[in-house]
């Protein structure tokens, strides 16, 4: 191999190294496992009180199965150009249940305690999921929102998020 071949070679092996100190990215995790991604979709504007489907669209695009699937419900803070907090949209519960959700489909594993963090079936590489919460929307006028979160139970930093707001009428 001649001297420019061989300068050239040790330069691309030197920055593949280099490439690898640094991860595979902001979709992969530290251990080179994919992180899934996330949609939701929620009516924009919903009457007080009233139940709507949340229906959250999860993809796991590998590489690595996800073994356990969380979703969960987290507030979140003002939306830009705002001041005020939202009211959250999933609200804390008790006794493995929160007054926001009315149903579950496909039916949970297990729910944390508080009743926002759900335990699914795993999810393969290259397969998605839908799930469907029927949500009962606050009765306070104005806006309500809620991050909605999933995870690799087995592997937290394999996770994806997004932001759920509606704009709740009397």
């Amino acid at each position: 191999m001649s001297t420019p071949r061989r300068a050239t070679a040790t330069v691309a092996v030197l920055l593949l190294l280099f490439a690898g100190c640094f991860g595979g990215g902001e979709n992969l995790t530290d251990s080179g496992k994919g992180k899934p991604t996330i949609t939701a979709d929620f009516p924009a504007t919903v009457e007080a009180g009233s139940t709507n489907t949340l229906e959250v669209e999860v993809e796991n695009p590998g590489p690595g199965d996800i073994p356990t699937l969380v979703i969960a419900f987290s507030l979140v803070g003002p939306s830009s150009g705002q001041s005020e907090l939202p009211t959250p949209l999933v609200r804390l519960g008790a006794d493995g249940e929160s007054d926001a959700i009315v149903d579950i489909e496909p039916s949970p594993r297990a729910t944390s305690q508080d009743g926002v963090v759900f335990t699914f079936e795993g999810l393969p590489e290259g397969e998605s999921a839908s799930y469907s919460f029927q949500v009962k929307a606050p009765v306070a006028p104005g806006v309500a929102a809620n991050s909605v979160q999933v995870y690799d139970g087995q592997e937290i930093d394999r996770a994806a998020g997004v932001r759920v707001e509606t704009t709740v009428e009397r």
